[in-house]
């Protein structure tokens, strides 16, 4: 879907896209759809701040597929 990840092994993706009012938008779009995502500011997420995503093991294919959705 075009963000610009960092390859790691931590099931944690932190991404920025358009300002920090996008990504609160986002985050709320998500939440009402029964996804969490944490749009954080923290110092080093820069001045706009980020939307940081975890996978745990009990998450399912669905549930990768809803948030890809919600992303998209």
């Amino acid at each position: 879907i075009g963000f610009s990840i960092v390859d790691s092994p931590a099931p944690i993706v932190s991404f920025q896209f358009g300002c920090r009012a996008d990504m609160q938008a986002l985050q709320r779009r998500a939440f009402e759809r029964g996804i969490y995502i944490h749009y954080s500011n923290y110092i080093g997420a820069g001045s706009e701040g980020t939307i940081r995503c975890a996978v745990f093991r009990d998450h399912t294919r669905e549930d990768i597929e809803a948030l890809i959705g919600v992303l998209g």
